[in-house]
């Protein structure tokens, strides 16, 4: 059978017509039929007559069965046309040579074999849904040899007999995600062809010009190009070179022209020399090309020069009333932060520190009073639609900590990912701009115990915002040639899945990302929200990474981010030793065994962060992870049980 595996979400289901929400890839477990092949009941329809033919017939398909399992496709297609020469008024021997048929790629003989099943046991009055798996393996066929049209017909007829059928569901969507990528294939090459320049389902042009964009078109857009076929490259290079020609504010293709030209560097020692020539610069001058047209997009008029030029624009009167109340309000500005530093000097006498003030369950070590001076306390901030598991033990962990959460969002629609922009710049506008704020994805996030030294280990790194870091630069690789650091370190780039900063700054930062979005996104109609939200808080870090303003945090004290990190990494998880020193303290992890001195964290902090993110490919670690930490007792029971009933309190489960 069929199965999809996921590659990359945007939400939703696909359908006919309409582009595909999930970007998946068809994974043959053995050719089409191969289910069938590997359980014999599952292919035959009726008890074949008691005769001495019958029984060979069963024996022959067996053996076939054997041969097939190993490979010898050819020496399996012999005893399935044995048994079939024996029992031809069988549907199950035709299918057992349909098997063999495809993987031989004779593909008009599966074709034709798997027909005959069905037509023969609709002729003998079977349950219709007796046909289904051969029904199954037909459309696989179909969808294996790119003829989409004729998949989805076969597809919908089994729907129709079991309507039910999750796995036939499962095909069809395939199908159509797959059929839909083909069409992008054919129209890349179409639209870039000056005599012809068609792109009736896709309309790529506009797409890369942002005049007529969405999220899914650009997954779609992008998986060709960084992971198919090569030749696909100079005609959507035609295509982004006009869109930057048509559009040069538009950031979506800038970093479309990037990624190919990483992919066309590091992969043209592959390419045959007639490819080769069908560009004209080489891989060099391509990259040099893409990381100029990169850094024009990402460069962005600050806040005090756009207030400038509006000023600029305004009468002398109006300028007059302008200065007046930008007084008026530097003068309010000047006593709230006198208040607040009035506020945080009498909780610093009082011997208050950010965590343990809002302990609720469990013991929080003491923060160093030094370095809470100007603290009054630490928000912790997730956005979730709906309460799931994930976000239950979230939750727990923060109340094991002494930290009550803030859920943002819960019962609302989900709009898209920028949506956490939007939410925590709305919750942050009556939080103290002195206090912290800690952002955390809801759904693959789960705080440890050393977070009690979060405060500290923020401090250390001297940085008013930092943000936890990754393998790989995403989700777009061209990204990379503007990194001015050194990225050979295992965690190099931005993930915007958690990260803490001083409130004001996280506010600048918030405004920045969304004034970048509104110039560099939606100004031809692109949804505000359907984005991705990692994409702009990197070109915000490689816009501050040389002012002091933001950093990552590249050694792991704060944050452990699990795409591209196996599990194999925290060492073996017999006994559950190594998994329970994320909880107890042992060093768990070799990929931060970093010196201590460089981030000013205890010796004994090296290989204990503060939270696991199990982003990207990292979730099924995180979940591993996660469940043993739950087994030994993080979160606590009591914990669980007081954050599900506070959520039940938010929502509705």
């Amino acid at each position: 059978m069929y199965e999809k595996r996921r590659v990359s979400s945007v939400g939703g289901s696909a359908s006919l017509g309409v582009c595909a929400t999930l970007v998946l890839v068809l994974q043959n477990t053995g050719s089409a039929a191969t289910a069938m092949a590997a359980n014999p009941s599952s292919m035959t329809s009726a008890d074949s007559p008691p005769s001495d033919a019958a029984a060979r017939g069963r024996s022959l398909r067996q053996q076939g069965i054997g041969l097939y399992r190993e490979d010898r496709f050819e020496e399996a297609m012999e005893l399935y046309k044995q048994a079939l020469e024996l029992g031809p008024e069988l549907p199950e021997n035709h299918a057992y040579v349909a098997t063999a048929c495809f993987k031989l790629k004779d593909v008009e003989c599966a074709e034709k074999e798997y027909m005959t099943a069905i037509d023969l046991l609709a002729a003998r009055g079977d349950e219709p849904t007796k046909s289904i798996p051969y029904r199954s393996n037909l459309g696989g066929v179909y969808h294996r040899t790119k003829r989409f049209e004729k998949a989805v017909e076969t597809f919908n007829d089994a729907l129709a007999i079991a309507p039910g059928d999750a796995s036939l569901k499962m095909n069809l969507d395939a199908t159509i995600v797959d059929w839909h990528k083909h069409i992008m294939e054919l129209e890349i090459e179409s639209a870039a062809d000056p005599s012809n320049r068609t792109s009736p389902f896709w309309d790529i042009p506009n797409l890369l010009c942002g005049r007529n964009y969405t999220e899914k078109a650009e997954v779609v857009f992008k998986e060709i190009v960084e992971q198919r076929a090569l030749e696909l490259l100079p005609p959507a290079l035609t295509l982004i070179r006009q869109a930057r020609l048509d559009e040069p504010d538009f950031a979506i293709s800038a970093h479309l022209l990037a990624d190919i030209a990483v992919r066309w560097h590091d992969e043209s020692a592959n390419m045959s020399a007639a490819l080769q020539q069908r560009l004209t610069e080489d891989g060099d001058a391509l990259l040099a090309e893409a990381k100029a047209e990169l850094a024009k997009t990402i460069e962005l008029e600050s806040a005090e020069e756009i207030a400038a030029a509006a000023e600029e624009a305004l009468s002398s009167k109006e300028r007059t009333a302008l200065k007046k109340k930008q007084k008026q309000a530097a003068k309010a500005a000047k006593v709230a932060a006198a208040k607040e530093q009035k506020s945080a000097a009498e909780v610093s006498a009082g011997g208050s520190t950010g965590l343990a003030e809002m302990a609720e369950v469990g013991e929080v070590d003491e923060v160093d009073r030094a370095s809470s001076l100007s603290l009054a306390k630490l928000h912790v901030v997730c956005v979730a639609t709906e309460i799931k598991p994930e976000l239950k033990l979230l939750y727990g962990s923060a109340l094991d900590l002494g930290v009550k959460m803030s859920v943002l969002g819960l019962g609302a629609p989900w709009r898209g990912l920028a949506s956490k922009i939007a939410l925590l710049k709305e919750y942050l506008a009556d939080v103290p701009s002195t206090d912290l704020v800690l952002f955390v994805d809801a759904y693959d996030v789960l705080l440890l115990a050393d977070a009690k030294h979060m405060i500290q280990r923020f401090l250390a790194l001297k940085a008013p915002v930092v943000f936890s870091a990754e393998y790989t630069c995403a989700p777009d690789k061209g990204l990379s040639l503007l990194y001015a650091h050194n990225t050979t370190m295992q965690f190099s780039y931005v993930n915007s899945g958690s990260y803490i900063g001083y409130v004001s700054n996280v506010q600048v930062m918030l405004d920045e990302v969304q004034r970048d979005i509104a110039v560099h996104h939606t100004m031809n109609g692109a949804d505000q929200y359907r984005l991705d939200d990692q994409r702009w808080f990197n070109r915000y870090y490689v816009r501050h990474q040389s002012d002091g303003s933001i950093a990552l945090d590249r050694t792991g004290i704060l944050f452990h981010t699990l795409h591209d990190v196996p599990l194999s990494a925290f060492g073996t998880i017999n006994g559950e030793e190594n998994v329970g020193a994320l909880h107890s303290g042992v060093v768990a992890d070799k990929a931060f065994a970093v010196a201590s001195e460089q981030t000013g964290a205890d010796a004994a902090a090296a290989g204990r962060p503060c939270l696991i993110h199990g982003n990207g490919n990292g979730l099924t670690v995180f979940k591993t992870l996660a469940g043993h930490l739950k087994n030994m007792g993080w979160p606590t029971e009591a914990a669980l049980r007081a954050g599900e009933r506070e959520l039940a309190k938010m929502g509705t489960f």
